[in-house]
């Protein structure tokens, strides 16, 4: 099984849809879950955010599209790491 990871940066808006992020693919096959498999709010020493992190994607050829991030607090800068498998 092949998975791809993809990390980003991102500052989070006041509502979740406003917390989205699209990449291309690298699987050779169409990817069937997203995982967060970390998140470290930039402006506090790397500390994780209070709040259980999700997110909403779809795909369309090639391109995985996050929709929504959950759990992020407005106003903050986050490092996220994505698992597509």
């Amino acid at each position: 099984m092949d998975a791809q990871v993809y990390t980003f940066s991102i500052k989070a808006g006041a509502a979740s849809n406003n917390n989205t992020q699209n990449f291309a693919s690298t699987l050779s096959h169409t990817p069937q879950a997203v995982f967060v498999a970390a998140v470290a709010d930039q402006a506090a020493y790397a500390t994780p955010p209070l709040n259980a992190v999700g997110c909403v994607w779809t795909f369309s050829n090639p391109n995985v599209m996050v929709s929504a991030i959950t759990g992020l607090t407005s106003g903050h800068t986050y490092t996220i790491t994505l698992i597509v498998l």
